[in-house]
């Protein structure tokens, strides 16, 4: 999981998801899961289990859960691979929802390795471990969507969404996407050949219409058993979450848990420096 860091902003609420069944043997499950095309993002896992009524709060925030380190001399520190994953759930990650198409088929992924590479020309980038059928289709198509999730329960349900997986019943049915607030629309490639889907609902803020790159390389960079994805952004949509009377951030993910943006530090000039300037 090697999304970019926010600076200066830290992740203030965490973004949690009760379920109202109390059937024995049913886990409590937090909002922490993320998709089911194996994603490439550590703490990330589909889940098996979703009760239908479940109900999502925004929650204070609390120190992280986790310790990369031994907490004591008598405890033996855990493995590197363990330790770098403890690590990186203290790293706050960007949270989007990658669509494409195979065939006719839609196929979609919630991600946390999302970034900007370059702005001229405009290339993002993502990787996903393998194998992964959303991979498979972006390939195929050679289009993608990026959808920039809204930092709030809106956003944090369409991530959820997503972590079903594509061969999940109902994932792409109308009466499921509009639990979580969604219409999906089929892009379009040709005139007969639809392209990626584009989601539309209060939790998406802007959708980045992707071309996986036409070099040697054909946009994927395989790295042992990951996938590094690389596209050029050919056309940038305002989602349904976007009001232009104020611009909102990102939902972003820490800890196991979603997240929203919370306090901004900022450099205070010493005096002396101050009256310098002025």
């Amino acid at each position: 999981m090697k999304n970019r860091r926010v600076f200066g902003l830290t992740a203030e609420c965490a973004l949690s998801l009760r379920h109202g069944s109390t059937r024995p043997g049913l886990p409590r499950l937090r909002a922490s899961g993320i998709a089911g095309s194996r994603i490439a993002a550590v703490g990330f896992k589909a889940h098996a289990i979703r009760h239908p009524h479940a109900e999502w709060k925004t929650i204070p925030y609390r120190q992280p859960s986790i310790h990369p380190h031994a907490v004591s001399n008598d405890v033996p520190a855990p493995k590197k691979s363990e330790q770098l994953r403890a690590m990186m759930r203290l790293v706050t990650h960007s949270v989007v929802v990658c669509t494409s198409i195979s065939g006719t088929a839609p196929r979609a992924m919630t991600m946390s390795s999302f970034n900007s590479l370059s702005l001229d020309p405009p290339v993002v980038t993502f990787h996903v471990a393998t194998p992964s059928r959303t991979l498979d289709a972006v390939k195929e198509c050679g289009r993608f969507n990026v959808h920039i999730l809204a930092g709030d329960i809106g956003g944090a349900k369409v991530a959820d969404w997503f972590t079903r997986g594509n061969l999940k019943e109902g994932l792409w049915e109308t009466e499921g996407l509009e639990s979580v607030g969604l219409r999906m629309e089929l892009g379009t490639e040709s005139k007969k050949i639809p392209g990626p889907p584009i989601l539309h609902g209060k939790g998406v803020l802007y959708v980045l219409k992707c071309r996986l790159l036409a070099e040697e390389h054909g946009g994927v960079v395989m790295v042992r058993d990951h996938a590094i994805v690389l596209g050029e952004v050919e056309d940038i949509l305002e989602g349904s979450a976007r009001t232009h009377a104020e611009e909102r951030f990102g939902l972003v993910y820490a800890d196991r848990r979603y997240r929203q943006l919370g306090n901004t530090v900022v450099k205070i000039p010493a005096e002396g420096a101050a009256k310098k300037e002025a």
